[in-house]
């Protein structure tokens, strides 16, 4: 029996499974490793599931730009598959006096890298 892929992926989390759709998509042949009985079970299942937004990431660096076009990008494809999700939002707090300077800085960081729908509440 001999088998002939064009590419491996190892991991079947959910970067190893967006990279072999992508490479799928290419038209590539792709066989998916996995150690575990099932998909997801590796460092996937113990992930946040927090869609990060960008808020945080200093001007111009492709973490902020990232997680901002990621974002988008991937709440366009859940709406378009009709995958269930629930775009929460976050509440960042200040819990003291002299952390609201700090909300304020990453309100701003935010706006400057283009996170959408952001407003102070007091």
């Amino acid at each position: 029996m001999t088998f002939d892929f064009d590419a491996t992926v190892v991991g079947a989390g959910a970067v190893g499974l967006a990279c072999g759709r992508a490479l799928s998509k290419r038209g590539l042949t792709v066989l998916v490793l996995e150690k575990e009985p099932a998909i997801g079970q590796g460092v996937s299942s113990r992930n946040s599931e927090v869609i990060h937004a960008g808020l945080y990431y200093p001007t111009g660096s492709l973490k902020a730009k990232f997680c901002v076009e990621g974002r988008r990008l991937l709440y366009d494809f859940l709406q378009s598959h009709k995958v269930d999700h629930w775009k929460c939002g976050k509440l960042v707090v200040a819990t003291e006096e002299a952390e609201v300077a700090r909300i304020e800085a990453i309100l701003e960081q935010g706006r400057i890298n283009g996170v959408e729908g952001l407003e102070l509440l007091t």
